[in-house]
């Protein structure tokens, strides 16, 4: 076999071969890209958070509706999600299991920035927050 060439181990440093498959690299790049995250252990920091709400929101699904700790449990974590800007209302369990990594990345500081008319877009705005400007 001939040695690789500068590029092509470049390339394979990229590519995981063990995971390839299972990878939802196309999704995590446009949410990455999009919101200007440029940090991919965020993204995935991100996905298991919404994992656990998920987690949470169909263990409380399967309990009994009129069961107290089923609607204790229930408020407080569409309390927080809504306190947190997660969700739009606290109304239904339903919102909790939509959650999606998307809203934790519209929650990052170069996004409000760019809301607030702070700056013009988030590449500029991440850039301000990298040199310690804001």
């Amino acid at each position: 076999m001939r040695e690789l060439k500068y590029h092509e181990k470049k390339l394979l440093k990229k590519v995981n071969f063990v995971q390839w498959k299972s990878d939802s690299t196309l999704h995590e790049a446009q949410v990455l890209r999009r919101y200007h995250v440029t940090n991919r252990d965020d993204y995935r920091h991100y996905s298991k958070l919404v994992g656990y709400v998920t987690k949470l929101a169909n263990m409380l699904k399967k309990l009994p509706p009129t069961d107290d700790y089923r609607i204790e449990t229930t408020k407080a974590l569409l309390r927080k999600l809504y306190l947190s800007g997660l969700i739009d209302s606290e109304k239904s369990l339903l919102k909790a299991q939509g959650l999606t990594v998307s809203a934790f990345c519209r929650r990052r500081l170069p996004v409000v920035m760019v809301r607030l008319r702070m700056s013009e877009n988030l590449k500029e705005a991440s850039n301000f927050i990298e040199t310690g400007q804001i």
